[in-house]
């Protein structure tokens, strides 16, 4: 299918407290400041929430009825020129993957060239490594990322987490209290705070909370490259700072452990360089099959549109499918009851 690939990313973990919204903030304020239209909702239902940081890019969803559900999943459909983030509450973290599940919405989301990427925020209790087993068995058609925010290293690998999460997991640095209550600031913007780093206007003070915001941005490009985005480095949009960010730069790769965690069709090697002889022969095969791909590429654009039709009835047959069981369940039930 022809167009850009748009990341879709939902964060979640299914206990409150552990960093969710300050990671769906980051996220957000990442695509921004790369000038990527970005678009959030927020399902949580505690404060504070991702719609009180960033009023102009969140929407408040609500998906315990069916209205909001179609509302929601719809929206994120028609929009597949922007990156979507979603806040998810940790109340609502069950029900939200089974309807996912049960509607088959993230098969939906890749026909339409979104790639949903799961950040789970992983715990040191033991239902947190059973909900992201379970996850793993059951979202093969997304890719599934553990995010270490706050946790401590050894605590997790004694509870048997499924992964090595030395390795493969992705890492959100723990901030010192000070700095804590500085992004917890109602009006605190991530984005701003670079653009003033930028622009050589940074306070000293701020230099350490640069740094640690540095760290997070460029895990944010390795889950971007994990699902085949490519986007300018954030090395190119600062002249002072970020010592991690270039040193990093320089590997150039995903490590080969990371891949076990992309979809199937994103699962490879590490890149192998390939000499000039092997470049030579690779852009005569491309030269001569350029007229095959035109021709190809034109066959699958027919295909989609005749597919149109039949996926939204498709899914017009899974909403009616869940009304049908919330009105047995709320209507039929209780009278039978009585």
């Amino acid at each position: 299918m022809a167009g850009k690939i748009t990341p879709l990313y939902v964060v979640c973990s299914p206990f409150r407290r552990v960093g969710k919204t300050l990671v769906a903030r980051l996220l957000t304020e990442f695509h921004v400041l790369h000038h990527q239209p970005v678009t959030a909702f927020d399902l949580a239902d505690e404060g504070p929430q991702l719609s009180d940081y960033l009023p102009e890019y969140t929407t408040l969803s609500d998906i315990t009825k069916t209205l909001g559900q179609m509302a929601l999943f719809d929206r994120i459909i028609a929009d597949t020129d922007s990156v979507k983030v979603i806040d998810l509450s940790h109340r609502m973290f069950n029900g939200f993957f089974s309807l996912v599940t049960k509607i088959r919405f993230f098969e939906e989301a890749q026909r339409h060239r979104i790639e949903p990427v799961v950040l789970f925020i992983i715990d040191v209790d033991p239902k947190s490594s059973a909900a992201y087993g379970m996850l793993r068995r059951t979202l093969v058609e997304a890719c599934l990322l553990p995010v270490r925010n706050k946790a401590d290293h050894q605590e997790l690998t004694e509870k048997n987490y499924p992964v090595d999460i030395s390795i493969t997991a992705m890492h959100i640095p723990l901030l010192q209290f000070s700095l804590m209550e500085q992004v917890g600031q109602a009006g605190f913007s991530f984005a701003d705070l670079w653009r003033l780093a930028r622009d050589g206007h940074l306070d000293e003070s701020d230099e350490e909370l640069l740094i640690w915001i540095e760290h997070v941005f460029w895990e944010f490009q390795q889950v971007q490259r994990l699902i085949g985005i490519e986007w300018a480095s954030i090395t190119e949009m600062s002249t002072r700072y970020y010592p991690h960010a270039r040193r990093e730069q320089q590997r150039n790769y995903v490590p080969e452990e990371v891949f076990k965690f992309a979809p199937k069709k994103h699962r490879r090697a590490p890149r192998m360089e390939i000499d000039q002889s092997g470049n030579a022969v690779v852009a005569m095969l491309q030269e001569a099959g350029a007229e095959l791909r035109s021709t190809k590429e034109r066959i699958d654009q027919l295909e989609i549109e005749a597919q149109t039709l039949e996926r939204r009835a498709a899914r017009a047959e899974a909403w009616l499918q869940v009304i049908e069981e919330q009105i047995r369940e709320k209507l039929i039930g209780p009278k039978l009851n009585k």
